[in-house]
């Protein structure tokens, strides 16, 4: 039987990466970017970078309603 390859996701997501991961737009991430919306990122020269650290706190904080049954 074959084994099926997990897919790892790297410490640092482009834009495009983490636009698939969430399924939010690119151009929505820019858009939160410039109002200072959305996960936190890193501007390097004009190349963009999510941590995954951070978009992981980001969407732990995003969470709403559910209820926990003990």
């Amino acid at each position: 039987m074959l084994a099926v390859p997990v897919p790892t996701v790297p410490d640092y997501l482009t834009t495009d990466q983490l636009s698939a991961l969430i399924g939010i737009s690119p151009i929505t991430l820019a858009q939160w970017r410039r109002r200072t919306l959305g996960p936190a990122f890193v501007r390097i020269g004009r190349t963009i970078r999510y941590a995954r650290a951070d978009v992981d706190a980001w969407l732990a904080a995003s969470k709403v309603g559910g209820k926990v049954t003990p």
